[in-house]
């Protein structure tokens, strides 16, 4: 652990990066820090989203450190992991060792630091397009049930008689009643950017990801939120807002 936080903090001095926080999840196993980049945004209502790279080093033998751009919206501690370079959890990018010269370091720390701005004016955009464009309710109820309740959708498209159907909402479980829940009350659920838009809807999905109401002791919860189901789940959320959002 000496040697990762070490290499940390080489790489973090080398892209002129700020290390706000570190920790370990999974009993030890994996090993990640926070390191802030000088890049950031405001959307209306000066709703600010702050841009990271997560460090992630696992003790797994064969498993490379990965290095992913992570925006933070500043009032709810909401987080999207985003591969650096192409998208895609394969294409993360990786450091093969800790023991490299500074000259390599720094290399590394300069392809990350241009990696990630490009990420960050990308999902700058995006933001933008997603808080200018309003939801409607039916369209919410939909977005959630593709995500969290897709068999659902499925066997209602089956019913002879549509128009005998209760309302969608009527039949979600509790994630997706989390979602619908959030979308209203969350933290910066009523900023301007947020309240009605689909960058609210989006921001309901990741707060009920990164803030689940029963936590675990192990850091299972974070690790999903950042590397397993739940940041597939906020990667998915982001796809389905913006196609949402392209015919509002």
């Amino acid at each position: 652990n000496a040697e990762v936080m070490s290499f940390f903090k080489r790489f973090t001095e080398a892209g002129d990066m700020t290390m706000e926080t570190a920790g370990s999840l999974k009993s030890g196993k994996e090993i990640w820090g926070l390191a802030k980049l000088k890049d950031g945004f405001r959307l209306a209502g000066d709703d600010e989203v702050k841009g990271y790279l997560l460090l992630n080093n696992s003790h797994q033998v064969g498993k490379a450190m990965t290095v992913m751009f992570t925006p933070i919206r500043v009032v709810c501690n909401n987080t999207l992991t985003q591969a650096l370079g192409d998208a895609g959890a394969q294409n993360r990018f990786r450091v093969l060792h800790l023991q490299m010269f500074d000259e390599e370091v720094m290399r590394a720390a300069e392809e990350a630091l241009g990696l990630s701005a490009n990420r960050m004016n990308a999902f700058k955009e995006q933001a933008e397009f997603l808080s200018s464009k309003p939801v409607r309710p039916f369209d919410v109820d939909n977005f959630i049930a593709e995500l969290l309740q897709p068999t659902t959708l499925i066997e209602r498209a089956k019913a002879s008689d549509p128009d005998s159907l209760p309302p969608l909402r009527d039949e979600f479980k509790r994630n997706a009643l989390a979602v619908a829940e959030a979308f209203e009350i969350s933290p910066g659920s009523t900023m301007k950017s947020a309240k009605g838009t689909w960058w609210g809807a989006l921001n309901a999905v990741t707060y009920v990801v990164d803030h689940p109401t029963r936590i675990s002791q192990e850091g299972n919860n974070l690790y999903s939120a950042w590397f397993g189901s739940g940041a597939n789940i906020k990667r998915k959320a982001l796809v389905k807002a913006l196609e949402y959002a392209a015919v509002a």
